[in-house]
């Protein structure tokens, strides 16, 4: 299966399927399960009754422990997926509208993104093992990512090129009573995330920072030092500085979530 060196630090249980289903371990209603703080997968020596094939199933919970070492600040990864899965998609915007459900797996266990996640990574290592995926049967169909290349891709990414954190980037420029009173720097997003944006001005400047929409809605109130915004589901955000008084140089620093 895909994997990165996460791998190093799986343990694999296996055990008789009575076990497995036991209350200590996964539960009756489970074929095998993933436990996230040991990092260990529990899978059944032989066929559940069910008759769930024990590669997919291995699969699936191979996905929980991708996402286990995974980031996706300033979320959690194993409940909302990782960074570039996640972002394309969706689940801020859909967690937000009450669609997805991250905090509760036990009432939505198929609107779940960690789940979700989990069913994606098995079709990506399916057909990476030129294996046919058995059918989506566990979760809402609406969630299926076969017509969705640009989910497989994203999570292929996120398994072979684990997301680093956030970027930095800085822009300077200049201000004063004759010219204009403002500067804009307009930053495109392609990962949901943290945006923060640092102010310095130099000269006798005084100007604050805030982030706005790329039509002027405010996103922040405005910040003699600093601001800071949780893009979600959008493509582009203005860093505005604006001239409260003086002049002379500014510079901003921007945090983002990158690529």
């Amino acid at each position: 299966m895909p994997h990165g060196s996460e791998i190093s630090k799986l343990t694999v249980y296996i055990a008789p399927f009575s076990e497995i289903a036991s209350d200590a371990v996964c539960g009756s209603a489970a074929d095998s399960c993933y436990y996230p703080d040991d990092a260990t997968m529990y899978l059944s020596g032989e066929t559940p009754p069910d008759q769930a094939d024990m590669t997919q199933i291995a699969m699936h919970e191979y996905g929980h422990h991708v996402a286990n070492f995974r980031s996706n600040v300033p979320w959690d990864s194993v409940n909302w997926g990782p960074k570039r899965w996640a972002s394309t998609q969706g689940v801020c915007a859909l967690t937000r509208e009450r669609v997805m459900w991250p905090t509760d797996p036990t009432n939505h266990y198929e609107d779940h993104p960690g789940e979700i996640w989990a069913e994606t990574y098995r079709i990506v290592a399916s057909k990476a093992m030129n294996i046919s995926p058995d059918p989506w049967e566990i979760l809402s169909a609406r969630w299926n990512p076969l017509a969705r290349n640009d989910l497989l891709n994203a999570a292929g990414r996120d398994v072979s090129l684990p997301w680093q954190g956030p970027k930095k980037i800085s822009a300077t420029g200049k201000l004063s009573a004759t010219g204009a009173q403002s500067a804009i720097y307009r930053l495109p997003l392609t990962l949901d995330g943290e945006v923060a944006a640092s102010l310095k001005t130099s000269g006798g400047l005084k100007a604050t920072v805030r982030l706005t929409t790329p039509s002027g809605d405010q996103l922040t109130a405005r910040s003699t030092s600093s601001v800071k915004w949780t893009a979600c589901g959008v493509q582009s955000v203005s860093v505005v500085v604006n001239r409260t008084g003086g002049k002379g140089t500014w510079s901003i620093t921007i945090q983002h979530p990158g690529t």
